[in-house]
């Protein structure tokens, strides 16, 4: 998926699909406040396109994390697509 070209506003069964996590999980982590930072306009909810982005680039690594290492989110200069 070619994550430049998602709209600016994303919605919640959008970003569902682009991060492979159901729309309840999303809900619930909302509630939480453990959630992408998200807008309402009224009662619609979503996700600006920049936030999502941030999220990726924040939880990519290189390795799996072990008990004794920290994990390294991977650079700039690896693509988001």
């Amino acid at each position: 998926m070619d994550l430049d070209s998602l709209p600016e506003f994303i919605t919640t069964k959008q970003l569902g699909r682009i991060i492979n996590i159901p729309e309840e999980t999303l809900t619930h982590h909302r509630k939480k406040g453990i959630s992408i930072p998200f807008v309402k306009f009224g009662k619609a909810v979503r996700y600006r396109k920049s936030d999502v982005l941030a999220y990726v680039q924040a939880n990519t690594f290189q390795q799996t994390p072990s008990v004794d290492t920290k994990n390294t989110p991977v650079a700039a200069g690896v693509s988001t697509k």
